[in-house]
C-alpha cells in the first residue's frame, strides 16, 4: 500500500527531470557565444527562364507573348529574424521557402501612324497580364513574417500615344480583374469548424501589407501637351485618376458574421477615389542649358496614396524649378 502523500521512484525521477529541464529553459545564457550565436550559413541557386514571342499579322499589326519565373530568396531581414519570449531568450530562425513567380502575359500592338501623313508617332497596345507568387512571404500589422500558399494577379492593361511634334497626348488605363492570396490552412484557422472562410482572399488576410497595398480595381492616365518656338518650349498636363478600393468580398464576409478575419490581425484601412493633375514644362535656352519646372497635385487635392506602402496622406501641392548645363 502507498499513503496518499507519497511518491513512487519512478514519480520523483520525473519531477526531478522536469525540474531539470526547467532551470535548463530559465537558464541565462553564459557565454559570448550562447548570446550572440554564429549564423548559419545559407546558400542556395536558381534558375530564372524566360521567353519571349512575337509575330507580325501585317506591317504595321503585331501579337506578342512573354513567360518569365523568378526566384526571390528571403532578404537577410527575414532569413535572421528573430524571436524573443520567456521561455527562449535566443535568435530563433523561421525557415521561410524562397518565393517563386510565374508571370505571363499576352497582347496586340498596333501602329496607326502611317495612317495619317500629320502623325510622327501613334500606337496602341493591349495586354492581359497574369502574374502568381508561390510562398509569398508577407508582413502582419504587428511585423510578423508569415508565408502564403501564393499570391495571384491578374488584369488588361491598355496604353496609347499620339504625337504630331506640335502636339502629343498618351493614355493609359490598368483593369485589374484579380488580386488575391490564397492559403488553406490560414482560411482553415479562421474558421476551424465551419470552414467558412474561402481559400483565397482579395487582397490579403486582414491588416497585411498584402491588403494594405492592394491597387485599385481600375487605373486611369492622360498626358497632354504641346511644343512651340521650334520644340525649345514644351509644355503639358497630366491627370491620373485611381477608383476606390474594392473591398466586395471582405464585406460580405463580414455581413456573415466572419469580420474576425479582420479582427484577429486589425481592421485594414481603406480609401477613396481620388483624381491628381500635374503640370510640366521645359525650356532650352540653347545646346548647353536648360531649365524644367513642375506643380505637382496642382489642385491641392487631400488623399491617400493607393500605391504607397503606408497609410499616409500624399504630399500636397509643391513647386519644383531647375537648371541643366553642360560644360
Amino acid at each position: 500500500m502507498r499513503g496518499r502523500g507519497s511518491d513512487t521512484y519512478l514519480e520523483r525521477k520525473d519531477k526531478v527531470d522536469l525540474a531539470r529541464n526547467l532551470s535548463d529553459v530559465y537558464k541565462k545564457p553564459q557565454t559570448e557565444e550562447e548570446i550572440w550565436p554564429t549564423p548559419q550559413r545559407l546558400t542556395a541557386h536558381s534558375w530564372s527562364p524566360m521567353l519571349a514571342v512575337s509575330y507580325d499579322l501585317t506591317d504595321n499589326g503585331r501579337l506578342f507573348a512573354r513567360f518569365a519565373r523568378a526566384t526571390r530568396f528571403p532578404s537577410i531581414y527575414e532569413a535572421t529574424t528573430t524571436n524573443v519570449n520567456l521561455l527562449y531568450p535566443h535568435s530563433t530562425e523561421f525557415h521561410l521557402k524562397p518565393e517563386r513567380s510565374t508571370n505571363w502575359e499576352i497582347g496586340y500592338s498596333f501602329n496607326f501612324a502611317p495612317y495619317a501623313k500629320r502623325l510622327k508617332a501613334g500606337d496602341v497596345r493591349l495586354t492581359y497580364y497574369n502574374n502568381t507568387i508561390k510562398n509569398a512571404i508577407d508582413i502582419t500589422e504587428n511585423k510578423n513574417l508569415t508565408q502564403y500558399d501564393k499570391k495571384q494577379t491578374s488584369g488588361i492593361e491598355l496604353q496609347s500615344r499620339i504625337d504630331s511634334g506640335k502636339w502629343f497626348a498618351s493614355f493609359g488605363a490598368n483593369y485589374r480583374l484579380k488580386q488575391r492570396t490564397c492559403d488553406k490552412s490560414t482560411a482553415f484557422n479562421y474558421d476551424v469548424y465551419n470552414n467558412r472562410i474561402p481559400e483565397c482572399i482579395d487582397g490579403g488576410f486582414g491588416a497585411t501589407r498584402f491588403y494594405q497595398t492592394m491597387q485599385p480595381k481600375y487605373s486611369l492616365n492622360l498626358d497632354v501637351g504641346t511644343r512651340r518656338f521650334n520644340n525649345r518650349l514644351e509644355l503639358g498636363m497630366r491627370g491620373i485618376y485611381h477608383s476606390t478600393v474594392d473591398t466586395d468580398q471582405q464585406d460580405e464576409l463580414a455581413r456573415q458574421g466572419l469580420a474576425r478575419i479582420m479582427q484577429a490581425s486589425g481592421r485594414p484601412y481603406h480609401w477613396r477615389s481620388a483624381l491628381v493633375l500635374d503640370a510640366y514644362g521645359r525650356y532650352n535656352f540653347g545646346k548647353n542649358l536648360s531649365m524644367n519646372f513642375s506643380v505637382s497635385n496642382l489642385t491641392n487635392r487631400y488623399y491617400l496614396d493607393p500605391m504607397s506602402n503606408v497609410p499616409i496622406p500624399a504630399p500636397g501641392r509643391a513647386v519644383t524649378v531647375g537648371f541643366t548645363g553642360k560644360f
